[in-house]
């Protein structure tokens, strides 16, 4: 073999033992990646977890309060949770006790909240406020002890009630307590005049007229 043959010889025998390693190289990375790429494909995933939210009202004297979980739903209703918690302790609401007091799911354009004068002396009740599409308002009396009222109302509801009276007079809102169990809650004539305010009786579920 002459001295000019063996430097290619010696370049074509390092090009093929680099073939042969990226062959093997190749080979043995393949199935690896056909493992994890089967892996991933074959993967259950994991749901993505409920958006929520959360808000609370403390009653007056600081021995309880109001919490409100909001949980958005993938079907784009939002179910809320009102839970109840005796911080010092009253006969309504002992200390350390916690109660799912009113549940309720609604549709994507309603909504729910605590409206800040929710608490009634005492603590023995509190209203909540629902809004639906178009602004209207809506609001439930539930017992803070988690009892239901008479004839098992788990709630009572105010503002149909009194739609039912025909009183002549729009439902406006419901805005705190009178006493511990007369809600306040006020009135239009139409769309530019307010009407007279009325108290809710609980538990009887009265319309007392005030005057004007």
């Amino acid at each position: 073999m002459s001295a000019q043959s063996r430097p290619v010889i010696t370049f074509l025998l390092l090009v093929f033992v680099l073939s042969v390693a990226v062959s093997l190289f190749a080979r043995q990375t393949s199935p690896q990646l056909s493992k994890a790429t089967g892996s991933i494909a074959g993967m259950k995933l994991t749901p993505t977890p409920a958006a929520t939210e959360t808000s609370e009202v403390h009653a007056p004297d600081g021995s309880a309060t109001l919490i409100l979980r909001a949980v958005k739903n993938t079907d784009g209703t939002t179910t809320y949770v009102f839970t109840a918690s005796g911080l010092t302790g009253t006969k309504f609401l002992p200390m350390g006790t916690s109660r799912k007091i009113f549940i309720k799911t609604v549709g994507p354009l309603a909504s729910m909240m605590i409206p800040a004068n929710t608490w009634s002396p005492e603590n023995r009740y509190v209203f909540l406020e629902e809004k639906d599409g178009t602004g209207a308002k809506r609001y439930y009396v539930i017992q803070t002890n988690g009892e239901p009222f008479a004839a098992e109302k788990e709630y009572l509801e105010v503002t149909e009630p009194f739609a039912a009276k025909k009183t002549g007079f729009m439902f406006r809102e419901a805005t705190g307590w009178a006493s511990p169990t007369l809600l306040i809650i006020t009135t239009d004539k139409d769309a530019q005049t307010r009407g007279p305010s009325y108290w809710f009786e609980i538990p009887s579920g009265a319309f007392l007229q005030l005057a004007r």
